[in-house]
């Protein structure tokens, strides 16, 4: 497929992940500067709690990561690189599509399927040495 061919899915900044070892410190302050707490969501297959606060409901939103298992990837990524940006995230329509035309590309995915995310999604991650150091999560809302 050319990169001028109408592709199959569509794509949307979804939110900015930040880890954190003081969550609620953070998500405080984003509630002080007018942000809206859009709810937390124990995500345990990945170790992790989420926070989500929003501008405004159409508005990309920032997910505050919670860790809940000192033995995840999110816990790692706070002993090596200390409190900060995460990934972003996009969402997107037809995860299969986007993941195979990434793969025929060359790009390394985290993992072989996509996996349970929060909100009711599919998610996987562009690994960071395919991005230039930057880990990006792809989502798509769960069938029902």
């Amino acid at each position: 497929m050319s990169d001028a061919t109408k592709k199959p899915w569509t794509v949307t900044l979804d939110h900015a992940a930040v880890a954190t070892r003081e969550p609620q410190k953070l998500k405080q302050l984003l509630l002080w500067l007018g942000l809206e707490d859009c709810g937390d969501e124990l995500v345990a297959s990945q170790g992790i709690r989420t926070h989500f606060i929003k501008p405004s409901k159409s508005e990309p939103s920032v997910e505050i990561l919670e860790v809940v298992d000192n033995k995840s990837t999110v816990a790692k990524f706070l002993e090596k690189k200390g409190p900060g940006i995460h990934h972003l995230s996009f969402l997107v329509t037809n995860l299969d599509a986007l993941s195979a035309d990434l793969r025929a590309r060359g790009v390394r995915l985290v993992y072989a399927e996509p996996q349970p995310g929060a909100h009711k999604t599919r998610v996987n991650f562009i690994h960071p040495e395919s991005t230039g150091g930057v880990l990006i999560e792809i989502s798509e809302k769960a069938s029902k």
